[in-house]
């Protein structure tokens, strides 16, 4: 019982007591806590103060190393640019000085002497400049004089042509026949070779009446020869048909080394009859490479021989060109003495110019600009054997379309600067330089294109095998 007395008071007591001793063990653990967290505030403190030292260092390594770039890029810019001035400077001089010298040569250009052509009086440069047309054209005038001086002149009337004439498939077409003979065109009479090639060609020939071995016939024409001759580019219309007479052989003939000579006329091929030398050509381009029979008369006697043609079907033989003995005494032959030959010459040169001059037209036909030709056409134009006189006689037309196509009124051309002459020596007043130089430029730029096109096509007809 007194126990039980107690019992509360020694409760109060520990609770008490215990609550004392809670109480001291919270203090003790709360300084405890006070003093680290003191500690770690320091800590942190302390690598805060480190970390902000570590960035102002980074900063200031940072900053001296831009500022050493800097400094190195300056110093590298002020080199570099040094050395480019100097340079430049160095080039400057060179440029300088040779622009002085061309300053120079081109104050001494424009001093004019009194002995210079662009001091001249306009007339007299108009002289001067016609100079080159007028020797083209006296040099023709006088070849064609010498030659018919030195060789006269051979004409074949057409009716004395004794075995007709050979025409090209153009005439074919239009109902001519080989062997025909014109005699008349458009109701006049025409019996001279280049005149009937002329009215033909450049005449407007409406119809034609030809003798066909014992008869007559008349051929109305079709009206666009021009323009097939155009097409086909044909040489020729028609020339004398001519026996296949043997004057002499090429190197390495074929009927030579069979035993065929000089004087020999042919008349027949592989069996076939024939004496035409147009036709013999044809026929024996269909046994090129074979061996054939080829008949032919020497001293009137019928004989043969076998001749093996060449790969190009020829035999190696130059024929008879020479008219007067293809048809003798049919050829009528003018001599001239001298004083008497240059009048004819100069005659026949004029009527050839105007022949070229009047063909011209056929340029502006449908497919004339394809028959423009260059260097390769003009070689063409020269035969395949050398002979004096048709050297002459094309060097005469080559001086005489020369002295035509200078006289044209291209700049660039002695026609282009007579016109410009005419025009100062008329209206008193000289084209500028400026407009002088465009239009140069110009005659030039149409020259260069026009020797383009007419080479542009002997290079397509040498590739074509058309030459």
């Amino acid at each position: 019982t007194g126990i039980e007395h107690k019992i509360p008071e020694l409760s109060e007591s520990f609770s008490k007591l215990n609550a004392d001793q809670l109480k001291a063990i919270g203090t003790t653990l709360l300084d405890q806590y006070k003093t680290q967290a003191a500690n770690l505030g320091q800590e942190i403190k302390v690598t805060k103060d480190q970390a902000e030292q570590l960035i102002s260092d980074l900063k200031s390594n940072i900053q001296n190393a831009y500022d050493d770039a800097v400094s190195r890029a300056k110093n590298l810019e002020d080199t570099a640019f040094a050395n480019l001035k100097s340079q430049a400077q160095d080039r400057a001089e060179e440029y300088l000085k040779e622009m002085q010298n061309r300053m120079s040569e081109l104050e001494a250009d424009l001093t004019t002497q009194p002995w210079e052509y662009r001091t001249k009086p306009a007339w007299q440069r108009l002289c001067i400049i016609s100079g080159g047309v007028l020797v083209n054209f006296v040099t023709a005038l006088l070849l064609y004089g010498a030659i018919f001086a030195h060789w006269g002149k051979d004409e074949l009337p057409m009716h004395n042509a004794t075995y007709g004439f050979h025409y090209h498939q153009v005439m074919l077409d239009e109902g001519f026949q080989q062997g025909d003979i014109i005699y008349a065109i458009d109701d006049s009479v025409v019996d001279d070779y280049s005149a009937a090639n002329r009215e033909l060609l450049l005449g407007n020939a409406r119809k034609v009446a030809v003798r066909r071995g014992d008869s007559t016939a008349v051929i109305t024409l079709s009206g666009h020869l021009a323009d097939k001759v155009n097409q086909q580019r044909v040489k020729s219309l028609m020339m004398p048909r001519t026996p296949f007479l043997v004057k002499s052989f090429i190197a390495g003939s074929p009927a030579e080394k069979a035993g065929m000579q000089a004087g020999d006329s042919v008349v027949s091929i592989a069996g076939k009859p024939m004496n035409i030398f147009q036709e013999i050509t044809v026929e024996l381009t269909n046994h090129a490479g074979q061996e054939i029979m080829v008949g032919f008369y020497r001293d009137g006697r019928l004989d043969s021989l076998s001749v093996t043609v060449s790969s190009t079907g020829k035999l190696g033989v130059q024929c008879e060109n020479d008219f007067s003995r293809l048809f003798p005494g049919m050829i009528r032959h003018i001599d001239f003495r001298f004083f008497e030959a240059f009048p004819a010459g100069i005659s026949h040169g004029w009527e050839t110019l105007a022949t070229y001059v009047s063909s011209l037209k056929m340029l502006f036909a449908p497919g004339g600009v394809q028959n423009l030709g260059g260097f390769g056409s003009m070689a063409g134009l020269f035969p395949d054997y050398w002979d004096w006189q048709s050297f002459w006689n094309l060097t005469a037309l080559l001086a005489l379309i020369l002295a035509f196509m200078n006289i044209i009124p291209i700049p660039g051309l002695d026609g282009g600067h007579i016109l410009f002459t005419l025009w100062e020596i008329v209206t008193r007043r000289k084209p500028s330089d400026k407009f002088l130089s465009y239009a140069q430029t110009v005659g030039m730029v149409l020259l260069l294109a026009l020797m383009v096109l007419a080479n542009g096509n002997d290079i397509w007809r040498w590739l074509s095998s058309q030459f």
